[in-house]
């Protein structure tokens, strides 16, 4: 019982703060108040809630402007990167963890961002770029040094301010700031720098890891992720390694967050183990026994992936068939679930298939890409309809920082023989993928997956990844298989049955009679590239215009190839001389010359009546 006295006493100890964090209330310790999270529940590893909106005051006569404010940073010296960093806060951090639990982007670097230059001038460089890809029809494409000046400016000065920082306790800074580097990179498609900013991470976080708990908590996961990239980017022996820093065996999964923690490490383990085996199923070591521990180690990824199975089953239960949770799960959750799915299924068999050397040993597993396929049009079908059009409409976000389910459903689309599965898989590919997800991107696995396709049953698939005649009822023989691909890192342009068209030419490897290796190389047409994207053919053209255009030049001349648009033409033909062959050329039949090139015109007022075969 409450007394009158007591309840009046002055509180001892630190003055109560009613404008704290959740956290720190919920903790009853004194709250800095820093915003967005505040430092005390980060420097303890903690996640901050946030803080609570005051209570709605009466409704003054004059009415409050509905428009927010931009935020005020600290440090930021100019409108432009106040603006670069407002761009990360509202549009950038959310999305740039994909599936993932976006609070490193969101929280973490934003905190650091207001006391550490490196972190700001960072995140100013990665908004830049960010926004650049978003306005980008082609988000694929490399971005033109001109349009980077700004990005490499703050880059640079980033790189400038990391140098003074050569102390073992700002260690987790340098760790946050080579993830923004790699972030960096990745929007410039750079991949060895990419590659050679996570070996440095990694060693970084193998010294220190352990003295930080937060850095445990929001850097591990996210570094033990990004390993798997030198393992496909770079050199075989470059593969950085985390062992020792395998996370222990829950007793179950409170939330999938927990379920991928596990799967990433499981993932990661997977990976070690196959290069361990490279010596074994292709080098030197090939006819040698597989030592005893090699073996063990496979057999304990095998039983960490049965616990893992189970302890997630457990959590589906619990979720799916509870009304409550079931009705508070939104999309992000939905695709991490059916991303944990696909993820487990892959590790299992990448595991036991790896020290097989024969192509067709992926045909056992047939019952495991039909559960992937099964799983995937679930959540394809679960998903919100906003979502669904956003994956494949220009309001998508063309990035994202985590490697999302591209490569894994390239690699199934390309080692699943067993037909309405795969072109079930190649189907589902670009509506849960981004167009850029880290390294990847979604257009060239798209196409040459969809042509590896065509190649093993001998079909055509449409635009929509459709068979033009009828299936194929049966697998398709050991002779047609493709056991490898390889491809440029760049895209080319090239004229494609009259069209102008980016590609890759893709290596294809297939197994000959003699039981060698033959090596095909094909152009793999990826795009038709927008008028932007023109590179002229270097032909000239005799062109003029006709009497129509009373401002066009009288005398025809040569002209050297320019870049045209045909929109800008008010003339209604034009006579064009190629090569000593004369045609009169209607505006609205502008497709080709001679029957061996495409062309577009261009008509602007400095070359004003000029056209250019391109």
């Amino acid at each position: 019982l409450e007394t009158p006295h007591l309840a009046g006493m002055a509180r001892k100890g630190s003055r109560k703060v009613r404008t704290g964090c959740i956290t720190c209330k919920i903790r009853k310790v004194k709250c800095d108040e820093t915003k967005p999270s505040c430092t005390r529940c980060l420097s303890t590893g903690r996640k901050c809630d946030g803080y609570q909106q005051p209570p709605p005051r009466a409704k003054a006569v004059l009415e409050v402007p509905t428009s927010q404010p931009h935020r005020v940073f600290y440090g930021v010296t100019s409108q432009t990167e106040g603006r670069a960093l407002q761009y990360f806060c509202e549009t950038v951090g959310p999305f740039l963890s994909g599936t993932v639990d976006p609070y490193f982007w969101t929280h973490i670097v934003m905190q650091f961002s207001t006391f550490e230059p490196s972190v700001r001038h960072s995140l100013v460089a990665i908004s830049n770029l960010y926004e650049q890809m978003e306005g980008s029809p082609q988000p694929q494409r490399r971005l033109h040094l001109q349009d980077q000046s700004f990005a490499l400016q703050h880059y640079n000065a980033a790189i400038n301010e990391l140098k003074a920082i050569q102390t073992r306790d700002k260690q987790p800074i340098v760790l946050i700031v080579c993830v923004l580097f790699i972030c960096i990179e990745f929007l410039q498609s750079n991949r060895e720098a990419a590659v050679r900013h996570c070996k440095h991470g990694v060693a970084i976080l193998r010294s220190v890891c352990r003295d930080f708990s937060w850095m445990e908590e929001h850097l591990l996961p996210l570094f033990r992720r990004l390993v798997e990239l030198s393992f496909f980017f770079g050199e075989k022996s470059d593969c950085s390694d985390l062992e020792g820093l395998e996370r222990p065996i829950p007793e179950y999964f409170p939330t999938y967050h927990d379920a991928q923690l596990m799967i990433d490490d499981i993932y990661n383990r997977n990976f070690q183990f196959i290069k361990r085996l490279d010596p074994y199923r292709s080098g030197l070591a090939r006819d040698s026994p597989v030592p005893g521990h090699v073996l063990d180690s496979q057999s304990h990824i095998n039983h960490l992936l049965d616990v893992w199975h189970d302890l997630f089953s457990s959590l589906n239960s619990r979720v799916l068939y509870d009304p409550v949770a079931k009705d508070a799960e939104d999309d992000r959750q939905k695709l991490l679930r059916g991303f944990l799915i696909t993820r487990y299924e892959c590790c299992r068999i990448w595991l036991n298939l790896a020290l097989c050397g024969d192509e067709c040993g992926f045909d056992q597993y047939v019952d495991n890409f039909k559960r992937v396929a099964k799983a995937l049009k679930d959540t394809a079908d679960e998903i919100s309809p906003d979502t669904r059009l956003r994956h494949l409409s220009s309001l998508s976000p063309k990035f994202s920082f985590e490697t999302g389910f591209l490569p894994m459903l390239f690699s199934i689309v390309c080692t699943c023989r067993h037909f309405e599965t795969r072109l079930q898989i190649l189907q589902l590919m670009p509506l849960l993928s981004l167009p850029r997800e880290s390294l990847w991107e979604m257009d060239s696995l798209v196409a040459v997956a969809r042509r590896m396709v065509e190649i093993e049953h001998a079909i055509v698939l449409d635009a929509y990844l459709r068979p033009t005649t009828l299936p194929p009822t049966s697998w398709p023989p050991r002779s047609t298989r493709v056991i490898d691909v390889s491809m440029d890192a760049e895209n080319e342009q090239r004229w494609v049955r009259g069209e102008r068209v980016t590609g890759k030419v893709v290596g294809f490897h297939q197994r000959n009679p003699d039981g060698g290796v033959d090596l095909f190389t094909e152009f793999v047409v990826i795009r038709s590239s927008p008028p932007e994207e023109v590179v002229p053919v270097k032909r000239r053209a005799l062109i003029k215009n006709d009497n129509s255009n009373p401002k066009a030049p009288q005398e025809p001349r040569w002209i050297e190839p320019a870049l045209i648009d045909p929109r800008l033409i008010e003339a209604d033909q034009f006579l064009v001389e190629l090569e000593s062959q004369r045609t009169e050329m209607p505006k609205s039949r502008m497709k080709s010359v001679a029957g061996a090139y495409s062309w577009d015109v261009n008509f602007s007022k400095s070359t004003q009546g000029e056209i250019c075969l391109v």
